[in-house]
């Protein structure tokens, strides 16, 4: 990835389209790889709000590339807690007879928040 000299061009960047989408993309990837289940697309919306709270709390951080880093690292972080969350949450289920479930599904709709 370039480096950016100017933080408007860093900012440009980091916010567009292509890498909202280059994003999710690597996000999806981190939880499978870190996990072996595959997810959905996440919420554009709390996925633009991770990248400001990344954003605004940079610290010599000089290009998009370590940005991202950042943002798959905390946003992996999060939806891999959500899905434990729901693990235990279904066996609890389970345990007290309220849900029967053969298999789990192949794809989860987890949303990172």
């Amino acid at each position: 990835m370039l480096r950016h000299t100017g933080t408007g061009q860093i900012e440009t960047a980091f916010f567009s389209i292509i890498n909202v989408d280059l994003l999710q993309d690597r996000i999806r990837d981190s939880v499978k790889h870190a996990t072996g289940t595959a997810i959905s697309r996440q919420s554009d919306t709390e996925l633009v709000a991770s990248m400001y709270t990344v954003y605004s709390s940079r610290h010599h951080v000089q290009t998009v590339a370590q940005l991202n880093a950042r943002v798959v690292e905390e946003c992996t972080r999060v939806i891999i807690e959500n899905m434990r969350r729901r693990d235990v949450y279904l066996a609890k289920l389970r345990e007290n007879g309220k849900l029967q479930m053969d298999a789990r599904p192949v794809h989860s709709r987890i949303k990172m928040f």
